[in-house]
């Protein structure tokens, strides 16, 4: 639904119509969330092991030649692991729990399997990968494509509304963009990957697939 401007007693007359235009593209960048967990019975302990590990992490991060810019610390995060003491009836801390995750982009999309397979080894059973997705660097040369479509689109229905009832169509006298999307496509999306944990196996498939940039617009034509 949309509201046209309103005229002096006219609020509803006119042609009113919605227009889409969509614009299939192929990603050109891959957005992965990944870190590790390391758990022990001491704080020190397990900050070790989660330092040791990411700065394993890390390491292959840069021979894989992704920059610095591209890589951000998004969560880091130190807590205690409860038990259950039926002696005493109350919880007490068995550990504790360090994870660190970080975002990071992927350019050369065609790497993105190998990446996560050297991750994997260079973090062994610490390492967690949370999400992998596919999106557009730059998409507003496509979203300027989709939108042309989108007012063709409208003025193409609004012609043939014309034709239909027998009147004229006039000016424009309104026209707004009501929704633009452009969402990402996902390889993964799970709350916790662990590969390690796998049997060696060949490289990780990951495909980017297609991302479907869309926008609509609304218009209003004067009839004469």
């Amino acid at each position: 639904t949309f509201a046209a401007p309103q005229a002096s007693g006219t609020q509803h007359a006119g042609i009113w119509v919605g227009g889409a235009g969509r614009v299939a593209v192929t990603p050109d960048l891959a957005l992965l969330t990944l870190g590790v967990e390391a758990r022990a019975d001491t704080v020190e302990q397990a900050r070790s092991n989660a330092a040791t590990a990411m700065a394993a992490v890390m390491a292959v991060l840069t021979e894989n030649g992704i920059q610095e810019e591209d890589i951000r610390t998004q969560y880091f995060n130190i807590q205690p692991e409860y038990v259950w003491n039926e002696s005493i009836n109350r919880q007490e801390i068995k550990g504790y729990r360090v994870t660190n995750t970080v975002s990071v982009k992927v350019r050369d999309l065609e790497s993105v399997g190998t990446l996560i397979d050297n991750v994997a080894n260079a973090g062994g059973d610490l390492v967690r990968i949370s999400n992998i997705s596919f999106t557009i660097e730059n998409p507003e040369q496509y979203a300027a494509q989709a939108r042309e479509a989108a007012v063709q689109d409208a003025m193409a229905k609004a012609q043939q509304f014309a034709q239909l009832t027998g009147v004229t169509l006039d000016r424009l006298v309104y026209i707004a963009e009501t929704s633009a999307s452009m969402p990402v496509t996902r390889g993964y999306d799970t709350a916790v990957m662990t590969f390690a944990e796998a049997a060696p196996a060949p490289a990780t498939p990951v495909s980017g697939g297609e991302i479907d940039i869309t926008i609509r617009v609304q218009a209003v034509f004067s009839i004469a």
